[in-house]
Parts: C-alpha cells; sequence; structure tokens
C-alpha cells in the first residue's frame, strides 16, 4: 500500500461532485494507508456529500487507517457541528482553517 491518499474537492460539494469524491475515496482506500480531504474553498455540504464523509471516515476507522479533514471554512464547520457530525468524524471543528483530524 501506499501513502496516504490527498483528495482536493472544488469549490462546491453537492449531489453531483459527492458521487465523484465517492468513487475517489473507494480507489484512495484500496491502494493507500490513509485519506487526507481537502476542503478548502469549499462553502456548503450536500446531505450526500455529508454521507460520503462519514463512510470514508468510518472505512478508514474500521481498517485503522488514518483519517483527516483540512481546509474546513467557518460555513462547513458550522455545518458539521449542528449536525453532530463532528463527533463522528473526529473533529474539533472550533478552529475553522486549520487542520482537523
Amino acid at each position: 500500500m501506499s501513502d496516504v491518499s490527498f483528495l482536493t474537492v472544488g469549490d462546491k460539494l453537492d449531489i453531483y461532485s459527492a458521487e465523484q469524491l465517492l468513487t475517489a475515496v473507494r480507489e484512495a482506500l484500496d491502494t493507500s494507508t490513509g485519506l487526507k480531504i481537502d476542503l478548502e474553498g469549499s462553502e456548503g455540504l450536500h446531505a450526500t456529500a455529508l454521507q460520503v464523509l462519514v463512510a470514508a471516515a468510518l472505512a478508514c476507522r474500521e481498517s485503522r487507517r488514518s483519517f483527516e479533514l483540512t481546509g474546513l471554512s467557518a460555513k462547513c464547520a458550522s455545518i458539521l457541528r449542528m449536525t453532530r457530525l463532528d463527533r463522528i468524524l473526529g473533529l474539533d471543528t472550533g478552529a475553522a482553517g486549520q487542520t482537523l483530524g
């Protein structure tokens, strides 16, 4: 297996890009020791995208691989806090824009 895979999400994480992210996550988990997803520039998180992020985090946890989100905007951090997904994703969402994980 290779090192940690780094995935970059564009400016919008919606239902259409969530499918692409899911495919990229699956491929990355087949070949790497962990997953790092950069959300810099993303100002919103569609429910489908949230499902992909949770599934990725849980898959990493189950297979003892690292999982990290970076570049989280204040708006995205707020969404994760309101939905309590920050707890599932293992994030400290108090410091938006910093590396979290």
